[in-house]
Formats: C-alpha cells, sequence, structure tokens
C-alpha cells in the first residue's frame, strides 16, 4: 500500500491497518505482519479486537462478506511523526490465508475485506471537502468454490440404462414373435434354393 501526502504542509499522521483473523475462533489471517522498507524505523503497534456476536450465519446470508464487523480482528497502528509534503509511504501487509473457516459460511463465494485508513489531529489540520475518499483504503480478496463432477457415474449410468433398455426392447420383439417369423422366413428362403440330389433344379422354381 502507498501512501502519499498531497497538501501543502507537514503533519503527524496516524495509519490504521484492519485485517480479520479469526471468525469463530477458526483462523482467517496467520501470521499477519505490517512493515515499512523504506524506514525500518517507523514502528507499528498492534492489538486484536475480539468480536463477541456468534450469529454470523444471518450475516453472511445476507451479505457474504467477511472484515472486521462481524471476525474478531488484528488492527495494527503506525505512528508516522511527520508526514512530509509530497512524501511517500510504501507499507506492505503480509500474512498466510487459511481456508478452514470457509465452511462455516455455508456460501460458495465469500469476500475477504481489509482496511487501511489514515487519521490526523482534526483540531490543528482539516481536509479539503471531498476528498474525504482519499484517507480510505480496503482491499478485497474473493475466495469462490468450484466443484469438480465426477463423470463416472453419468456414464456408467448411461451405459446400464441403455442395456435395460436394449433389454426391453428385444424382449418385446420376443414377446410378439418377431424373431420367430424372420426365423421361419430365413428357412422358407434357404428350402427354395436347395437343389435336388440329382442335380437338376425343380423346373417351376427355373422358370
Amino acid at each position: 500500500m502507498q501512501v502519499n501526502n498531497l497538501g501543502q504542509r507537514d503533519l503527524p499522521a496516524i495509519i490504521d491497518f484492519s485485517v480479520p483473523v479469526k471468525l469463530n475462533r477458526v483462523a482467517v489471517w496467520k501470521d499477519v505482519e505490517v512493515f515499512h522498507p523504506q524506514n525500518p524505523f517507523i514502528q507499528c503497534s498492534s492489538e486484536r479486537i475480539v468480536h463477541r456476536e456468534s450469529d454470523f450465519l444471518t450475516h453472511f446470508w445476507k451479505n457474504p462478506v467477511l472484515d472486521c464487523s462481524i471476525a474478531d480482528c488484528l488492527r495494527f497502528r503506525c505512528d508516522i511523526p511527520s508526514f512530509g509534503v509530497q512524501e511517500e509511504l510504501d507499507f506492505i501487509l503480509k500474512g498466510n490465508l487459511s481456508f478452514d473457516w470457509v465452511s462455516q459460511t455455508l456460501q460458495k463465494k465469500v469476500v475477504v475485506v481489509s482496511v487501511a485508513e489514515i487519521t490526523f489531529d482534526r483540531s490543528v489540520y482539516s481536509q479539503l471537502p471531498g476528498q474525504e475518499a482519499f484517507l480510505r483504503a480496503q482491499t478485497e480478496l474473493v475466495l469462490e468454490k468450484y466443484e469438480v463432477h465426477n463423470p463416472g457415474p453419468i456414464i456408467v449410468g448411461s451405459t446400464v440404462g441403455g442395456l435395460l433398455l436394449l433389454a426391453l426392447i428385444t424382449a418385446v420383439l420376443y414377446k410378439v414373435g418377431f424373431f420367430k417369423r424372420q426365423y421361419k422366413e430365413m428357412m422358407e428362403e434357404a428350402n427354395g434354393q436347395t437343389v435336388p440330389e440329382n442335380g437338376t433344379a425343380d423346373p417351376q422354381a427355373a422358370q
């Protein structure tokens, strides 16, 4: 995350990062840390905020978003003693995302939201009208469950169904005498084409 001071004077500022780390005592983010590679002397303290509301399923049915309003939150506070004019600060938020908590939501798609916010002493400094949105940013991580279907049962079921249908058709044809009639016609044709032992064909058959 990059933070810029677009104002016309230096000022002390505080940058807060809020990350959901647990849902119903199951880890969401693990080993979360914030650091500033440009200036390692900037220190960021952290505190854990425990969310005591347990009816999170109702929340997810209405809005499948996981943030610090429903989950236990880890909040980092980074103090900037003097944020210079046009100065740019880069912060890196790092951690390991766990997926064990997702099954609790009973949702196929969930959005994980982390928030960064800049605060300052409003009794001394003021924000220009219409620029309030620049004081807050959020990252959204979309988790979606994909189901891999096994075609094996469908293939086996189709094959068995086809064989049963073929057996049923064969049984019906046999019952109505289709095969007997065909066999009788074949025998009659074979007898009509039989040559006598004396080697001469039937005169009537030859005509």
